[in-house]
């Protein structure tokens, strides 16, 4: 019996990196220290991605949690394409989905905590003005328009609570909702 594709040879156009486990464990490493997860990753896009993905499959191999690769990173590991979404999606069984998330938080991973943030921020009263949080390479992007510069204060103080360490750019603005100061008029 054949497993999809193994009659086939992947067709990963030359030049590409292959995905490999990240660093050695730090148990394994001269000197016991552990490689942050966020640094240095790539300029390039998906080699950031290919790059975090590594870094967070070693931590969760390195820390016994069972998990599979999803997604575009799973297509591109088997020799699909090389042209990655925007992400790496890793699937856990529910019953360890806390001990994971746990882990990554422990890690001080940013994605992780932007999630944390995004809930913070749909739980109170600003979640209904379209603040979106991107991550960006190393650094958190905000954008969106808010009702008042005191929302965008209470934004940015979760930001800086949740996101302490983490370089954040912000292009949160502020619309101005004042009154008409006349009638309008149609004709």
């Amino acid at each position: 019996m054949t497993q999809n594709g193994d009659d086939v040879t992947p067709a990963r156009p030359s030049g590409t990196s292959e995905l490999r486990l990240a660093a050695t464990p730090a148990e394994q490493r001269p000197g016991g220290t552990a490689e942050p997860l966020e640094q240095g990753l790539p300029a390039d896009h998906s080699q950031a991605i290919l790059e975090a993905t590594k870094r967070v499959g070693a931590l969760l191999k390195r820390e016994g949690h069972m998990f599979a690769l999803a997604g575009s990173v799973a297509v591109y590991a088997h020799g699909g394409s090389g042209h990655l979404q925007h992400d790496a999606d890793f699937c856990v069984r529910p019953e360890d989905a806390e001990a994971v998330a746990a882990t990554l938080h422990g890690a001080g991973l940013t994605v992780y905590r932007v999630a944390h943030l995004l809930e913070r921020l749909a739980a109170g009263h600003p979640g209904e003005l379209g603040v979106r949080v991107e991550v960006r390479g190393e650094a958190v992007q905000l954008t969106g328009t808010v009702a008042s510069a005191q929302s965008r204060e209470e934004i940015l103080g979760m930001v800086r609570e949740e996101l302490a360490g983490v370089p954040v750019h912000s292009d949160i603005v502020v619309a101005e909702t004042s009154a008409p100061g006349q009638a309008e008029e149609l004709a």
